[in-house]
């Protein structure tokens, strides 16, 4: 019986072995993000989203937004900052810290909900804001603003809220360093959310 084997070119070889390097790559804990530049009439923001429990009880953590004012319809698709429990990560004390940055169009936005999912493999559990609310932020153009850490207590805090919006910048930024390292720093801003329009959202400010 003649043994037909598949011919593997060498350039398709050298391809499939490149493709599996920056996989493993991004895959490792250190993982670093080479950014380019904002696209013309665009600007980033940065955030971070730290989980206080050790092990997580959902599978995703969102925090919607749109463009400030808009309604949204059932159709319609809207930003947000949104984490997979799995996604890289950092560990201080009890706590997961995830980075995020985000390029987004110039304008003024508001996030005004939350989404939290916890999946059962046969079903999911989904939460959401009983009402919306509105927290105001800007992008303008070339600009990197960081936002503010979003802390998400699993069993609500001592005011009976899920999410604290406070400035983590100190802690967060050697962090964020490391992980965008080609962002042009000199022109990164701290402009960490301090207000809005909660109704009774379980969000507070500290």
């Amino acid at each position: 019986m003649t043994d037909i084997r598949p011919v593997v070119k060498p350039n398709k070889l050298k391809k499939a072995i490149v493709i599996m390097l920056l996989t493993f790559a991004i895959s490792c804990g250190g993982e670093k993000i080479m950014i380019r530049n904002a696209e013309k009439g665009h600007g980033y923001i940065l955030a971070s989203i730290t989980l206080l429990d050790g092990k997580p009880k959902f599978n995703n953590y969102g925090l919607e937004f749109k463009p400030e004012g808009k309604e949204i319809g059932l159709f319609d698709s809207n930003g947000g900052l949104r984490i997979q429990r799995d996604s890289q990560h950092y560990k201080t004390d009890n706590s997961r810290v995830y980075l995020i940055l985000k390029e987004l169009k110039v304008g003024n936005y508001e996030f005004f909900d939350y989404h939290l999912i916890q999946n059962f493999g046969y079903s999911a559990s989904h939460i959401r804001s009983k009402k919306e609310f509105s927290i105001p932020f800007s992008v303008q153009e070339d600009s990197i603003n960081y936002i503010g850490d979003f802390t998400f207590y699993p069993q609500s805090n001592d005011n009976g809220n899920l999410f604290v919006i406070s400035d983590k910048y100190d802690r967060d930024i050697m962090k964020l360093k490391e992980k965008y390292p080609r962002i042009n720093w000199e022109i990164v801003q701290n402009k960490a959310l301090e207000n809005g329009v909660l109704n009774e959202s379980l969000i507070e400010f500290k």
